[in-house]
């Protein structure tokens, strides 16, 4: 009698190289809608799935994900000429910005059916979008709050694009533990705002392409927090795509004069909601490529990619034009851009400028070059620095800015992490530690139940925490004397108030419950 053995497929969110190593493959009892090993894994492979012939969610996220990644890289051409020309990201066509094409995108692959959304009432509607302004900074939010809120509250000539304010509304209603708004609601909400925002670029919409990426950029979050990375990858990929086809890289650019160049803005409004959807992206990019182990698809640093475009939240004079921006504040270059916004920008170029030199030491496997040395010990300059010139938590004069200051803290003290396992230094671990504890320092100088809300970014990043003190604890069992004694107490304390933290909000981020099982089962 022959046995046949089924192997249950899910994604590797780490997004590596070669198509094979995409996916991971265990022994599977084939019990449906999810097997029993994906079921004792504490949200390991919460991504199991049964391909019932065709191809897989996941699989056509990632053929997606690879061809808008090879879009982009034509963007980054500097062949290209200077009329501004918007590829279509949802299919193979080139069109001017004028051209009604409709862009459809299939969603096909990424929902099992279509039905219409329940009318949700006015009142409702604008306690959700005042919920979610709450937490505009966490959750990548744009435009300006009092535009936005106008346009729906009063009868505007330019009500958001349809896609974008049921993104708005999905998004509340996870960030609210009392939504009115059932399951099925929330269903709908989500099935029409996949659908939608494709459309949005076809528009009549004389704002369409800000609120096209600004769905997307929503999108993304909404499933970051619920541990669907895959699919927020994707969205913030088509972010990428479409603030590099309008050249938001280049808003005020001292050498690309021309505002024909760039997207234009009718007002001072506008053009701040450019800059700022050009940095949020960014961020986005700079977090999760790194934290996920994928490729970066914002090269700022080449020449071609150069960015122009003034930190966000600054005060800018009619007549300010500026330039490599963020190749000054890595040359240690004093900039002014000292905004809630900016920071937080700057922190995260920080982390990913960190990982990627960790990797790139670690695919050389051998003495590092000149030329990797100085660039290590000039981005520990820059972070010293940084970390210096940064507002204590302790100052925040109200719940958004110490959000802020938590996330842009907690990030800084991530990258000094990372950058302690770089040589020159010796083989110690005592900067690393002492950046981790600082980490945890940093949580008993906030009010965690006001906050309520974080970013889900720190569900990685309170992660890597916590694996780092799993790992020193491991490493001082063997060790003797009163001080480990003492070391080893510190570390425990130290892990059991990441875990308690994480525990806390994971009511509302299903991401942070993920990460946490996992951190739980490394350290059990």
């Amino acid at each position: 009698m022959t046995t046949t053995t089924l192997l249950c497929t899910r994604t590797d969110l780490l997004l590596l190289q070669t198509p094979s190593s995409r996916r991971r493959h265990i022994k599977c009892d084939g019990g449906r809608p999810i097997c029993k090993n994906c079921e004792k894994s504490s949200g390991k492979f919460s991504d199991c799935e049964f391909p019932s012939g065709g191809t897989s969610n996941a699989e056509y996220l990632e053929e997606q994900i690879s061809i808008l990644e090879n879009r982009i890289k034509e963007l980054e051409n500097p062949s290209v000429d200077e009329t501004m020309l918007l590829r279509n990201p949802y299919a193979g066509t080139v069109v001017a910005p004028g051209e009604k094409d409709l862009w459809l995108f299939s969603a096909s692959h990424l929902i099992a059916r279509d039905s219409g959304s329940g009318i949700i009432p006015r009142e409702i509607q604008r306690n959700l979008i005042s919920r979610l302004l709450t937490f505009a900074s966490e959750i990548g939010f744009f435009l300006d709050p009092t535009r936005f809120y106008n346009s729906i509250v009063t009868t505007s000539s330019n009500p958001p694009a349809q896609a974008l304010l049921q993104t708005v509304l999905l998004l509340a209603a996870q960030l609210n533990p009392f939504s009115p708004l059932t399951e099925q609601m929330k269903d709908d909400l989500l099935l029409q705002a996949i659908k939608g925002t494709p459309q949005i670029l076809s528009s009549n919409h004389p704002n369409n392409i800000l609120q096209a990426i600004q769905a997307h950029v929503l999108l993304s979050q909404y499933f970051f927090l619920n541990g669907k990375k895959l699919e927020g990858r994707y969205n913030f990929t088509m972010a990428i795509s479409l603030v590099l086809a309008t050249r938001l890289h280049r808003v005020r650019s001292q050498i690309h004069r021309c505002r024909s160049y760039t997207l234009p803005s009718k007002d001072a409004i506008e053009e701040k909601e450019n800059i700022e959807a050009f940095w949020t992206v960014l961020r986005l990019n700079s977090c999760w490529t790194v934290l996920e182990g994928a490729t970066t698809s914002l090269q700022y640093l080449k020449p071609h990619m150069r960015v122009d475009t003034p930190w966000p939240g600054i005060p800018l004079a009619p007549d300010t034009l500026t330039v490599s921006t963020i190749q000054f504040f890595l040359a240690n270059t004093s900039d002014g851009g000292y905004s809630a916004q900016a920071l937080r920008a700057k922190a995260c170029i920080l982390l990913e400028q960190a990982f990627d030199l960790s990797s790139r030491y670690t695919a050389q496997y051998q003495q590092p070059t000149q030329g990797w040395l100085e660039a290590c010990n000039s981005l520990r300059v820059v972070a010293q620095r940084f970390q210096f010139e940064l507002p204590s938590i302790g100052s925040a004069d109200s719940l958004e800015a110490s959000r802020q200051l938590l996330i842009i803290h907690t990030l800084v003290y991530v990258t000094k992490i990372r950058i302690a396992s770089l040589p020159p230094q010796p083989p110690s671990n005592e900067n690393a530690r002492r950046a981790a504890l600082d980490t945890v320092e940093l949580l008993r100088k906030v009010n965690l139940q006001a906050i309520e809300f974080v970013d889900p970014v720190m569900a990685m990043l309170w992660t890597r925490v916590g694996n780092f003190f799993v790992q020193e604890l491991s490493r001082s069992p063997g060790l003797t004397g009163q001080s480990t004694a003492r070391m080893q107490q510190e570390l425990q304390r130290s892990l059991e108030a990441i875990v308690q933290v994480m525990t806390m909000f994971s009511t509302n981020c299903p991401l942070m419950g993920q990460e946490l099982a996992k951190l739980r089962d490394t350290w059990i």
